[in-house]
């Protein structure tokens, strides 16, 4: 296996998590290149098949939609647009997410073939092998840009350690012809439960597109009148 392969240009990203003693949430991303711009969608099956938020980084604008119940107020306008623009944040969430998306093994130990597999139609190498969390926290540390992913990095990190994971298992699908990664996945069987996270690539087709929401259904953050609890 090539140590590094390529990274997706425009693609979709769908993570599931699980965690011991909460719901098992999806976070679907679509990331463009060319012009930058970001889509997610966060799913809680748990709660029903709508996403219990969405959110747009269009040109630097952020636009954010929260559950039926939340935005129920908004009436025929659900989005919010924020007042300032935010570019850093298209940088640093598309970047993150390319990285992620081209097969690096320099942090894992033991990485063997596992064999073929047809993972959503693309034929794939699967390999395994392992990496320990301090490794792991220390990767996150110095690739984290800003403060905040610093401070999210710590949080995930101190669960880990809460948890007693002192090691995952690392799975990556790659790409047969593309040399990328389709999907990764960590795990470790806990005490306390199974703590997994997959990640699962897909390229979007050339030329798409990422649209703020319609015009129509968007209301200025500064046009809203907040109300004290």
């Amino acid at each position: 296996m090539k140590k590094n392969g390529k990274k997706y240009g425009s693609f979709r990203m769908t993570g599931t998590v699980r965690h011991p003693g909460e719901p098992v949430t999806i976070n679907e991303v679509v990331m463009t290149d060319k012009p930058k711009a970001v889509a997610r969608r966060i799913y809680i099956p748990s709660l029903g098949s709508e996403p219990q938020m969405e959110l747009r980084l269009v040109d630097g604008w952020i636009y954010f939609k929260g559950d039926a119940e939340s935005s129920e107020g908004l009436g025929d306008t659900p989005w919010i647009k924020r007042s300032e623009r935010a570019p850093e944040l298209l940088d640093g969430e598309f970047d993150g997410a390319a990285k992620d998306s081209a097969p690096d093994t320099s942090a894992v130990d033991g990485l063997r073939k596992i064999g073929k597999e047809v993972i959503e139609g693309v034929r794939t190498t699967h390999y395994r092998g392992t990496t320990p969390v301090d490794r792991m926290s220390a990767a996150l540390r110095d690739s984290a840009k800003t403060r905040d992913k610093r401070l999210q990095n710590a949080a995930t990190m101190s669960e880990f350690k809460k948890w007693g994971i002192k090691r995952f298992t690392i799975d990556i699908w790659v790409d047969d012809a593309r040399l990328q990664t389709k999907r990764y996945r960590m795990r470790s069987d806990t005490p306390k439960g199974l703590v997994e996270r997959t990640l699962t690539f897909q390229a979007l087709p050339k030329g798409f597109v990422l649209k703020p929401p319609p015009a129509d259904q968007v209301v200025d953050e500064s046009d809203l009148v907040w109300e004290d609890e």
